[in-house]
């Protein structure tokens, strides 16, 4: 079930949020995104977050803000079993047009969004991580 994000998901949407960073980002140190812990609990409840629930928990979700795509995270266990492409379908029903940044050395995401209908853009440095990330984006 996808709805939006509530008060008392934010614990486990944040705790979801580093853990699915530190797996699919292993080039960045973990320390990194500890450190955006505090700042996570500050800024998503002022973004739109959508969750998607299995039996009540929250295993993934999808945080918006306008048109961009801010974050995609699913929780390990439950990857590859089309959660990410669901939560995706339910953004892209929302904007006419999506765009996200994606390091380039997550080549599992970039395999994803392109077969989503995404295109990169650009290529920049991410200037915190000193990590290239690439601009995708996609139009209905």
């Amino acid at each position: 079930m996808i709805r939006r994000m509530n008060d008392s998901d934010l614990g486990t949407v944040v705790e979801l949020w580093l853990e699915a960073n530190c797996s699919a980002h292993h080039f960045i140190a973990k320390e990194y995104w500890e450190s955006h812990v505090s700042y996570m609990h500050k800024v998503l409840p002022k973004t739109e977050v959508w969750v998607y629930c299995i039996e009540g928990h929250v295993v993934a979700f999808i945080g918006l803000i306008d048109s961009l795509i801010a974050g995609l995270f699913v929780a390990e266990k439950y990857r590859s079993q089309g959660i990410g492409r669901d939560l995706l379908s339910h953004a892209k029903a929302n904007h006419k047009a999506l765009s996200l940044s994606v390091y380039k050395n997550n080549h599992r995401a970039i395999s994803f969004y392109l077969r989503e209908g995404f295109w990169p853009s650009i290529e920049r440095i991410d200037k915190p991580t000193g990590e290239v990330e690439i601009v995708m984006q996609m139009e209905r």
